[in-house]
């Protein structure tokens, strides 16, 4: 009867190991997603726009241009990353 709960004692423990990895894993990203919140609010502010933005697409506060602009620093931000 013991080795029965040794194994599962030790499945509990694996278990929790994983569920501690996906937590670090999702404090991770949602720490990226507030510095790329604070990156966009910061271009919003100053009007900044990107050079690569859509063709026809005017820099304004419009909830469509700023959906494509939040997009375009996105992407932006993660050519940086992969281009070190």
């Amino acid at each position: 009867m013991l080795p029965k709960y040794e194994q599962e004692n030790a499945q509990l423990l694996n278990d929790m190991n994983s569920v501690m990895d996906e937590v670090k894993s999702i404090e991770s990203k949602v720490v990226e997603i507030a510095r790329l919140q604070e990156m966009f609010g910061e271009q919003v502010r100053l009007g900044l726009t990107f050079s690569h933005k859509p063709s026809g697409v005017e820099a304004n506060s419009s909830p469509d241009n700023v959906s494509i602009l939040f997009c375009q620093l996105v992407d932006r931000r993660h050519d940086l990353r992969f281009s070190s």
